[in-house]
């Protein structure tokens, strides 16, 4: 597989930007070696998420998935990945992975070899637990990084960093469907490994509800205050909502209206869209309206 992103309003686009990999899969099932996402992006499809939506729509990337501005894994894709996907057992299915270079080699990213003299001594696994059927869809996946080369090399965007998450959603006979998710994240904010853990708890509960073609959303996500940041930890959390609608045109084409908003607290809160700085100074708030349209092929 080789996914290739493209944008309309710049030149040139990135080629195998995203989830590109080898593999061979059977009814032992499925094993790649590549580029994929880990861990981040569990939650959008846990616990429901828009048909038709933008990524700075989904609080899973968002606030879900960073530590008061620090992104975990960091909500994108991990390069030199091999994983194991194990075939659907009476509804549970297991994903093992794991990267020696999580953080990737485009500038001012941490590339293999590229702190000095430390060779392959970083990295990063992940291990998920999902159970889909009937009306029950839940998992957990855990994420541990330990940088190459040492919070704080010259050239880092990452930490070493931990994170658990959880989620359950369940659909009622009636066309509505409630999902919960949790996550606890912490990152070393210290140039000496293992001394200074930053670490939050957040959590999000989301409501979806089908009409005919019609389908409502609505969602709320809370990140608490950091503990172990010192000064940081007072008033350094963040809420989030998504109100949203789709209308399914046909079976496979779908438009859709969103409403997504961020509100840190004033004193220290610094949470922002996926991928997307919400600004500064510390308490910031943010929104979104977004419009859209979805053809599956």
């Amino acid at each position: 597989q080789i996914d290739t992103r493209f944008g309309l309003d710049q030149a040139g686009g990135t080629w195998a930007g995203g989830n590109s990999f080898v593999g061979l899969s059977g009814n032992w099932g499925r094993l790649v070696a590549g580029k994929h996402d880990l861990h981040y992006n569990e939650l959008a499809g846990g616990i429901g998420a828009m048909r038709v939506r933008s990524l700075q729509s989904l609080l899973g990337h968002g606030i879900m998935s960073e530590v008061n501005g620090v992104a975990i894994t960091p909500r994108t894709r991990s390069n030199n990945v091999v994983m194991y996907n194990s075939p659907n057992m009476s509804g549970f299915a297991v994903q093992v992975a794991g990267s020696t270079q999580a953080g990737g080699t485009a500038a001012g990213a941490t590339g293999e070899g590229a702190q000095a003299a430390n060779g392959s001594k970083g990295g990063a696994w992940n291990a998920t637990l999902k159970y889909a059927n009937g009306p029950i869809n839940a998992g957990y996946s855990y994420w541990q990084n330990n940088e190459e080369g040492g919070n704080g090399a010259a050239t880092m965007v990452m930490t070493d960093q931990r994170s658990n998450r959880i989620w359950g959603r369940y659909a009622f006979p009636m066309g509505l469907s409630i999902g919960v998710g949790y996550d606890s994240s912490k990152y070393d904010s210290d140039a000496t490994a293992g001394t200074n853990w930053v670490k939050r708890n957040a959590w999000q509960l989301t409501g979806q509800y089908t009409m005919g073609a019609n389908q409502f959303y609505l969602q709320y996500a809370k990140a608490g205050d950091t503990s172990g940041a010192g000064v940081l930890d007072s008033g350094s959390g963040a809420k989030a909502w998504l109100l949203g609608y789709d209308y399914a045109l046909s079976k496979r084409t779908n438009i859709g209206l969103s409403y997504t908003t961020v509100k840190n607290d004033a004193a220290n809160g610094t949470y922002d869209f996926f991928a997307t700085p919400v600004g500064t100074p510390a308490g910031a708030k943010s929104a979104q309206w977004h419009l859209g349209m979805s053809h599956s092929f």
